[in-house]
């Protein structure tokens, strides 16, 4: 009997432990425009200009509700998220709600994915893209190997 209770004990501190290890889900933080102001930075002056606040990269989604593609990329940026939580902060915007942020950036097309490096120029990407390409954009402007 007590070998029974000793190997059960192992089993149920085994499945703790690989429970504290593994990632929590993280979902991406939709912001207004007035949050970005405080949360990225100062986006009146367009893209370009923007200087940004925070200590860490940011990756910023546009979109609409009603966007198919919105829909299906939401997914892939929640699970990045969890992957770069800590690491880079990620926020969505519904363009809908945040006309002015979208005429600041002269967003034509949706989804719009915009990467804000600590130092730097942001960049973007329109369209529907796979996780392991927007993963590689990520590695590449805020992580570059040296």
């Amino acid at each position: 009997m007590r070998k029974f209770f000793l190997g059960l004990s192992f089993v149920l501190v085994s499945l703790l432990v690989s429970c504290a290890n593994a990632k929590t889900p993280t979902e991406v933080k939709n912001i207004t425009q007035a949050q970005f102001k405080t949360l990225v930075g100062d986006y009146s002056r367009g893209l370009n200009s923007l200087k940004q606040v925070n200590k860490k990269p940011v990756v910023v989604d546009i979109y609409a509700t009603w966007c198919g593609p919105c829909k299906r990329l939401s997914p892939i940026l929640n699970e990045l998220a969890t992957e770069y939580n800590g690491k880079v902060d990620f926020y969505k915007i519904d363009l809908d709600k945040n006309r002015e942020l979208g005429n600041a950036f002269g967003v034509q097309s949706i989804p719009m994915v915009i990467f804000i490096p600590v130092n730097g120029q942001p960049q973007t990407v329109m369209g529907l893209y796979p996780k392991a390409e927007l993963k590689e954009v990520i590695d590449y402007m805020f992580f570059p190997k040296k």
